[in-house]
């Protein structure tokens, strides 16, 4: 596999499997440990911890959470990848209240795994 498609399935195992599924444990194999999640809540934890404490909390706040990679653009070491999360909002998702209709929202996020350990 190109390290551009095993950049590309390093993103899709951070939607899918960590985001949607909620194994966490996935982290430990495709984030590396002082790595930043520039989306996190403010004045969240570090590292790898930041973004277990980011999955959880998002997890909690929307009930049936799934993200999909909706397409991936990636050249080189670099990874922009737009994704669509889709549940029900239970509670405070940045700064907005609580509803109880389908909430959906499109982003584009951009990973750039450029360790030899190939992780984020």
């Amino acid at each position: 596999m190109s390290t551009t498609e095993t950049n590309r399935e390093v993103a899709r195992r951070f939607y899918e499997e960590a985001v949607t599924q909620g194994r966490l444990e996935v982290l430990d194999e495709i984030i590396a440990d002082d790595a930043t999640d520039g989306a996190g809540p403010a004045g969240g934890a570090g590292g790898r911890d930041g973004f277990v404490q980011h999955i959880t909390w998002l997890r909690s706040a929307v009930e049936g959470v799934t993200a999909t990679v909706t397409d991936t653009v990636a050249e080189g070491d670099r990874v922009v990848v737009y994704w669509t999360i889709e549940g029900v909002q239970r509670g405070n998702v940045f700064g907005s209240a609580e509803r109880t209709a389908f909430h959906r929202s499109e982003h584009q996020h951009d990973q750039v795994p450029r360790r030899p350990d190939r992780r984020v």
